[in-house]
């Protein structure tokens, strides 16, 4: 339990500063010639894909509408369609699935998953996978680095892998102490890492607005 604690913790910072990364990306100001030569290329994306967190299958044609934008949006800037991932919120997730496009055996023969399974393996390059820890609203998380985001309206992240990279200062230890007070042991799980994008152009928010 208490490592899937530092997973989710480590998994949480990770979207937030991809959500981040994304959303902030207009206001970033040039500071250099090679930035501004290949400035297209080097920046991440916000995709607006209006009505996509519906529980809906307008909302599920709305949100496939921009997973192909994502990866227009990546293909266009020669990120590689390796190790691509879209992240969906559940809801959203299960309605891509209803909405049954992704599933159709007539354009996807060799099985992209079922709704028995509740899976979908693929889509325009990218595995698609569900998490319950994309931002919602505003979240504050304030260490070393700075992991707060308003993650209002966003309803999916679209990465390849190396968007974002982890420093692993220390791996995880754990400490326990009897307390006699309590008459139970204290048990206390700890690691030391930071996160931090490396290249903006292999990130892509997308946001109902």
């Amino acid at each position: 339990q208490l490592g899937a604690a530092l997973a989710t913790r480590m998994d949480k910072q990770i979207f937030n500063l991809g959500v981040a990364k994304a959303l902030a990306e207009e206001s970033d100001f040039v500071t250099s010639t090679a930035e501004i030569d290949n400035l297209d290329k080097t920046r991440s994306a916000k995709i607006i894909a209006t009505g996509s967190s519906a529980a809906t299958t307008a909302g599920a044609e709305a949100l496939e509408t921009a997973l192909v934008a994502a990866a227009t949006n990546f293909a266009s800037k020669d990120v590689p369609f390796e190790d691509l991932t879209f992240f969906v919120k559940p809801e959203q997730f299960f309605w891509l699935q209803k909405q049954g496009a992704l599933l159709d055996t007539d354009f996807n023969p060799g099985g992209n998953g079922s709704r028995a399974s509740g899976a979908i393996y693929k889509g325009y390059g990218f595995n698609i996978e569900w998490t319950n820890h994309l931002p919602s609203g505003v979240v504050t998380d304030q260490q070393k680095n700075n992991y707060s985001v308003d993650g209002t309206g966003v309803v999916a992240l679209a990465m390849q892998r190396d968007a974002i990279g982890t420093v692993l200062r220390q791996g995880v230890q754990t400490e326990t102490e009897y307390d006699v007070s309590r008459q139970g042991t204290l048990v206390v799980s700890k690691v030391v890492a930071g996160h931090g994008v490396l290249r903006p152009e292999c990130l892509a928010a997308i946001v109902d607005e």
